[in-house]
């Protein structure tokens, strides 16, 4: 690997840790597709090149392609047969994304008439299931989307899980939302139980659209009021009071 050129595709948090490992742990030179621009001053931290806005531009250039997209319906089967025909015959696709982003038909044939060196999968498309002709294949690696199951990472990510519920529960962003401003449905609403499946879907329309969803009137199990605060645990209904904003 040492001296061999990787591109990445999809140059966020986890792409550029990728990065890093590659750059200073085996000198490899590093080339990145992205889908917005880079800062200049992280690719510089890389020694990376950002091509254009199509990963056409990286794939002959590279000895290995590191996946690290999103997935969904604008990436599915991103690598194609005519971009795994852009390959070098002897580069290796690696793919820790997600499933949908590999056309793994196409795949089948480009590992059986060894267009590329060969393939590591962590994920596939339709997983837990497995297209069965990737198992007949030589040349490829397959886990079963556990590429980050190490100790220290599984820690890691509960206390991630804890730091998070402390930003909320202090009424700050919590560091990694995945609904703009959603935690903040939340706080304005005029008790803590939680919301139903209903309700979350209700306010959040209502957010979107920047009008306020009115407040259902909801009673407690022994049909007590909304203002009610039952001892003993359970579901508190005590009034909140956080700005909206």
């Amino acid at each position: 690997m040492s001296g061999k050129t990787l591109g990445i595709v999809g140059f966020g948090r986890i792409g550029q840790e990728m990065a890093r490992r590659a750059r200073f742990g085996f000198g490899m030179k590093i080339i990145v597709h992205n889908r917005s621009r880079v800062d200049a001053s992280v690719l510089a931290e890389f020694g990376a090149v950002q091509t254009g806005s199509d990963p056409d531009d990286l794939l002959p250039e590279c000895d290995f392609v590191s996946l690290h997209c999103p997935g969904g319906t604008g990436n599915r089967h991103l690598i194609d047969a005519r971009r795994l025909d852009l390959m070098k015959p002897g580069a290796f696709l690696i793919n820790t994304a997600r499933g949908e982003v590999v056309d793994e038909a196409a795949l089948v044939e480009a590992l059986i008439f060894d267009a590329i060196g060969g393939a590591a999968l962590d994920v596939f498309d339709g997983e837990p299931n497995i297209n069965p002709a990737l198992l007949q294949c030589d040349g490829v690696v397959l886990l079963p989307h556990l590429g980050s199951a190490t100790r220290e990472a599984r820690e890691a990510m509960g206390f991630r899980v804890l730091d998070n519920l402390g930003d909320f529960f202090a009424g700050r962003d919590p560091r990694d939302r995945v609904i703009h401003g959603a935690y903040r449905i939340y706080l304005a609403r005029e008790t803590t139980c939680p919301p139903t499946p209903q309700e979350i879907r209700h306010e959040l329309f209502h957010y979107r659209a920047g009008t306020r969803a009115p407040q259902p009137q909801r009673t407690g199990r022994a049909g007590q009021p909304a203002g009610h605060v039952r001892k003993g645990g359970g579901c508190l209904r005590r009034r909140r009071h956080f700005p909206r904003s």
